[in-house]
């Protein structure tokens, strides 16, 4: 039987590394293309008979848009291509005082040539294919004495969603946004004393820095048929540091886990669709607001819910009975939007998103888990989606609001 075939660069280290491990794990055949040909060579020899290595200087666009036919032709096929590969500048200068070759090597590496290698991928793989780009938290803020660094990566999420838009999901295409990971190199800042982990730690609602494997469970799950509802949409797996806006928490020591299934209040479709995808999931109504369980929670929302008052109230009764109750366990919250939806539902939607994340950060410092999800109306595709929110495999995904209506 065949394997299914991916192309990952920079994927001889850190993030790269993480993700090639584990789609291997997950069936796999990888292609390592990285600038460090003996590294990747190594590499490919660890996951095991059929993953290959490919060196790769990204600086070259040519060689860039080359990759994925020669990804193709190595492994028999290709059907996922995950842009990791990046640079940066760490030499604390402001843009008009940077190398220009340097400028145009960060801005061609993280932009020029993932852009040639998605529409290169595109032509190998065909309408079936799967694109995940790695964006950054710096997509979303400036970084100063970086360079361009946050301007290639802002110019990732907005690729991802132009090609998801011209292609039509057909390949599909999506992109993750890291936040503090503890790659090498930033292992190597500490190891300097370059980085106080402890003090960036206090600035992340989830308490901890990232893992790369954060970063692969997230790349991992778009990279599969449920991802598809992620056409266009960027994840950002940063434990909430971009929601808390350098905000500072003090956080227990550990982070609770529950091996109880998942309880979905709410009524409808969506609700009974949730609960009987997830093992052991059982439903009740919104009614019964005064629980205390520590099973991982999904929130529905009625999408015909009269006015604004109702279902916060609801939500708020709700989340003050599990604090009360001393529950820690993950919690989501999913509304329901009409395709033709009016302004009140839609500003209701955003409203209940912006109170998951507030709430989010709110109990941050109990190692609470909280996000929202908006979906269409009646479109139980993003039940999987849903399912991986409240995961362990999400456990880096903190304080986001997820609207996948505007795919």
């Amino acid at each position: 039987m065949s394997k299914t075939c991916a192309l990952v660069t920079g994927g001889a280290d850190g993030i790269g590394w993480s993700i090639c491990q584990t789609l291997v794990a997950q069936g796999y055949l990888c292609a390592v293309a990285d600038i460090d040909g003996e590294k990747a060579q190594a590499r490919a020899a660890t996951l095991g008979p059929g993953n290959v290595a490919l060196t790769v200087d990204l600086s070259d666009v040519e060689a860039a848009r080359a990759l994925p036919d020669r990804a193709r032709r190595a492994l028999g096929d290709l059907h996922l291509v995950v842009n990791n590969a990046g640079i940066t500048d760490n030499a604390g200068r402001t843009i008009p005082d940077m190398d220009e070759r340097k400028f145009n090597e960060i801005v061609t590496v993280n932009l020029d040539s993932v852009a040639a290698i998605c529409r290169a991928g595109a032509e190998v793989m065909g309408p079936a294919g799967r694109i995940v780009n790695l964006a950054s938290g710096a997509s979303f803020r400036p970084l100063p004495l970086r360079g361009p660094y946050s301007a290639t990566k802002a110019g990732i999420v907005e690729l991802t969603r132009a090609l998801a838009r011209e292609w039509r999901g057909a390949p599909f295409v999506s992109a993750v946004a890291p936040g503090y990971i503890r790659t090498p190199l930033v292992e190597d800042l500490i190891a300097n004393g370059r980085i106080d982990p402890e003090a960036v730690a206090k600035g992340i609602p989830r308490g901890r820095l990232g893992q790369s494997q954060d970063i692969a469970n997230a790349v991992a799950f778009l990279a599969g048929p449920a991802g598809a509802v992620m056409n266009g949409q960027c994840l950002s797996v940063d434990g909430g540091v971009l929601a808390a806006a350098g905000a500072g928490y003090g956080h227990r020591d550990g982070q609770p886990t529950t091996d109880e299934p998942v309880l979905v209040i709410g009524e409808g479709g969506l609700a009974t669709a949730l609960a009987s995808a997830l093992p052991g999931a059982r439903r009740v109504d919104m009614s019964a607001v005064r629980f205390t369980s520590d099973a991982p929670l999904i929130v529905v929302i009625d999408v015909d819910a009269p006015a604004w008052a109702s279902p916060l109230e609801h939500l708020r009764k709700l989340e003050g009975a599990r604090v009360a109750g001393g529950s820690t366990a993950p919690v989501l919250f999913v509304c329901e939007e009409q395709a033709e939806a009016r302004a009140e539902q839609r500003a209701l939607n955003q409203a209940i998103g912006m109170f998951a994340r507030t709430r989010a950060l709110e109990e941050a410092e109990r190692g609470t888990r909280i996000n929202a999800l908006i979906v269409p109306q009646g479109d139980t595709s993003a039940v999987p989606l849903a399912a991986f929110l409240v995961s362990e495999a999400a456990d880096y995904v903190q304080a986001q609001s997820i609207n996948v209506v505007a795919n």
